[in-house]
């Protein structure tokens, strides 16, 4: 793993510094549309999640209507972090009762 390591390092370094030498003007996102990029990956990856059980329906069903609930009283930043403990707690009291 080390032979992989080294050379990424100086390559992370040299793209970070490009990055922010040749850096886009901050409105380009929204000119472009790339701030559904992000949700959108992370949709698919949950359709693709609940196609496989009806637990990981389940808990996206009750994800999706909590933080619809909690998006009411909370600011944006603090839903998505709260819903998914909640959830993975959820989660995991349900794997360990049925063991």
């Amino acid at each position: 793993l080390i032979g992989a390591t080294l050379p990424q390092w100086p390559a992370w370094v040299a793209g970070t510094a490009l990055g922010i030498y040749f850096a886009p003007s901050p409105t380009l996102t929204g000119e472009l549309g790339l701030g559904v990029v992000f949700p959108a990956f992370f949709l698919v990856l949950l359709l693709d999640e609940m196609r496989q059980s009806r637990e990981n329906r389940a808990v996206a069903g009750a994800s999706a209507g909590l933080s619809a609930l909690i998006a009411l009283a909370l600011p944006a930043g603090l839903v998505v972090p709260l819903v998914a403990s909640v959830m993975l707690l959820i989660l995991i009291a349900g794997k360990a009762r049925s063991a």
